[in-house]
């Protein structure tokens, strides 16, 4: 996926991790905190189609999380909050959500696959 990377679309970004009682949009809108990340994925659905409205980092903002690591079939066992998720948008113009867990984990939320 690194080299496949075209655009980086960020909904939610914060310093922080510990979003339990939900990650705070700018439009004001709270999305509620699960263990599988499931409203977060529907609200990434329901902004798919808004994904030009929202903040672009270059295409290799995330090389980090996927340079030299293996991606794994995510199994939730103890879960933390992200402190990011947004879309990637490849060369071949498919849409992936992702989201970033601490500091060193990239999750695809659209495959349930983590890079570590």
């Amino acid at each position: 996926m690194n080299n496949n990377i075209k655009k980086v679309y960020v909904l939610f970004k914060d310093t922080s991790w510990n979003h339990y009682e939900g990650y705070k949009l700018r439009n004001g809108t709270t999305v509620k905190w699960d263990k599988k990340y499931d409203h977060v994925k529907k609200t990434l659905n329901d902004y798919k189609d808004k994904i030009q409205e929202l903040p672009q980092e270059s295409s290799n903002y995330l090389q980090h999380f996927l340079l030299n690591k293996k991606a794994v079939k995510y199994t939730p066992i103890k879960t933390v909050p992200l402190k990011e998720f947004g879309f990637l948008e490849t060369n071949s113009n498919e849409l992936t959500f992702y989201g970033i867990i601490g500091d060193s984990v990239l999750i695809d939320l659209s495959r349930d696959r983590i890079y570590h």
